[in-house]
């Protein structure tokens, strides 16, 4: 009897184990290992001893897939992420090799994300953070407060990266009455003006901008591409929000601006490092909203995403191309072209 494909899910998110069955229905053999909300990184080695004999890896979340773990897997044909940013995988290693790379950019996700950012800049400009802390030590009367709660009605909003989560920040923050503004080398004003924004320089947009919201994948470019000058542009009086990747972010920087009341405050849902110090005194600003790097975790997000991550690996499987590849370049090339396994 041929042995079943072996699909390994490295660092599953999925509490009912919904997606596991979905894949062992399918005639694979699965090998789930730990939960993604184990906080630490499981070590290099193993990891290797993890998906060594994969066929397809269904992961990515946390642990990093590198070159040495790429060439020591010599049936992989895919690692289907879930979420957005591949960051964590080495693209151009597994181009080479013939792997596919897909990930889960499914309208639910990309949608969850942008309502997180938007929930973000709404509970900084309206200090729910300290104002909650306050209610609960007594403070109710609104003589107590100091007058920097504000409005999003009349602002400005620039938006750093106009992709998919860019797109719907967008569209979701239209009716609020803001002035949108945008910065995308990869995209032209025809883009930007379907969802009411104007592309201007980067500079420009930190300089006029009263929240500065960051939807950008961690590459070379965009590494701490928010640094001390940057947030020197920026009016004392805006706000930061980063949905997207710590390290776009440079968090001395960060700490710096805060502290000197260059910028007003902060939502941060991604940080650099993640997890951070329990002693970094961005988690002690009550102008810092933190989350846990949880923008596109809601219940039905978890659920759809690793169903598709699971199909992506079973349409490579079936020597079929996945919706979503992040290295299409890849497919006329791809192992196991024309060699199905299933």
């Amino acid at each position: 009897m041929t042995a079943r494909p072996l699909v390994v899910v490295a660092d599953t998110m999925d509490p009912t184990g919904e997606s596991h069955e979905h894949l062992a229905a399918a005639g694979v053999e699965v090998v789930v290992g730990r939960p993604l909300w184990d906080v630490a990184e499981l070590p290099e080695d193993e990891l290797l001893d993890l998906v060594r004999d994969a066929d397809a890896v269904v992961g990515g979340g946390r642990e990093r897939f590198t070159r040495r773990i790429l060439e020591s897997c010599p049936r992989l044909r895919c690692v289907a992420k879930y979420g957005i940013g591949t960051d964590r995988i080495d693209d151009d290693a597994a181009t080479e090799m013939g792997i596919v790379v897909a990930n889960t950019p499914i309208p639910q996700a990309v949608r969850s994300v942008a309502e997180h950012a938007v929930a973000m800049i709404l509970g900084l400009m309206r200090k729910l953070q300290p104002l909650g802390a306050r209610a609960r030590a007594g403070g109710w009367r609104v003589v107590a407060l100091d007058g920097s709660t504000d409005d999003l009605f009349g602002k400005t909003v620039g938006v750093v990266g106009i992709g998919r989560i860019g797109r719907d920040v967008c569209r979701l923050l239209a009716p609020f009455g803001v002035t949108l503004i945008a910065t995308d080398p990869y995209r032209d004003d025809a883009w930007a003006a379907e969802v009411g924004a104007t592309l201007v320089p980067f500079d420009e947009l930190l300089a006029r901008s009263d929240v500065v919201t960051l939807h950008v994948p961690a590459t070379t470019e965009t590494t701490r591409m928010i640094d001390a000058e940057a947030l020197g542009r920026m009016k004392p009086t805006a706000y930061l929000v980063n949905t997207c990747r710590g390290v776009v972010v440079d968090t001395p920087a960060l700490v710096d601006a805060l502290q000197a009341g260059h910028i007003a405050g902060a939502g941060l849902d991604v940080m650099d490092p993640e997890p951070p110090d329990l002693a970094s005194p961005l988690l002690a600003l009550d102008s810092v909203v933190v989350t846990t790097h949880i923008a596109s975790w809601t219940g039905p997000v978890v659920r759809a995403q690793m169903l598709a991550a699971a199909d992506a690996a079973l349409a490579s499987l079936r020597g079929e191309a996945p919706e979503y590849v992040v290295n299409p370049e890849v497919l006329p090339r791809r192992r196991g072209l024309g060699e199905p396994l299933l």
